[in-house]
């Protein structure tokens, strides 16, 4: 039989404010969806969202490559996904946004930035219809499922 107890006070998440933060690291790789091909000059956006409207965190463009450069975020220290016992989110989550002339916006919400890692978002973007123009609306949404301490799976 299997007795679960609460985690010891000291084991608790302490208010946000107080957890001890570090560099994580992002990269991201656009590509054609249609022929793999890599897509220079991609815009791309990255939003942190702490409970509250969207902050721009960084604003990026794509090389002949098809990759951003790597950038450092803000993501929780890389003790908290070292103890098994932690109560606490071990990453951060950021909302990248993806354009590119030609073809439908991709947005991937609750992109998992650790600390002391290098995160690679592959962002494989359609084509529009020819003959069909860039307007609102015309975005693919991916959500990336969350894991993690006090996360239902």
């Amino acid at each position: 039989m299997l007795i679960y107890k609460d985690p010891p006070e000291a084991q608790k998440a302490p208010p946000a404010q107080n957890i001890e933060m570090q560099n994580g690291f992002l990269r991201v790789r656009v590509l054609s969806a249609s022929s793999e091909e890599p897509l220079a000059k991609a815009t791309v956006m990255i939003y942190s969202e702490d409970g509250g409207a969207p902050q721009t965190q960084k604003v990026l463009v794509t090389g002949v490559d098809g990759n951003t450069e790597t950038v450092a975020l803000s993501a929780p220290a890389i003790k908290y996904s070292l103890l098994a016992t932690s109560v606490i989110v071990p990453y951060s989550r950021y909302t990248i946004r993806v354009e590119y002339p030609g073809y439908y916006t991709n947005i991937y919400k609750n992109a998992q930035v650790f600390a002391a890692t290098t995160t690679i978002q592959e962002s494989s973007m359609d084509p529009l219809p020819f003959g069909v123009k860039q307007a609102p609306g015309m975005e693919k949404v991916y959500t990336i499922p969350e894991t993690g301490p006090g996360i239902a799976r």
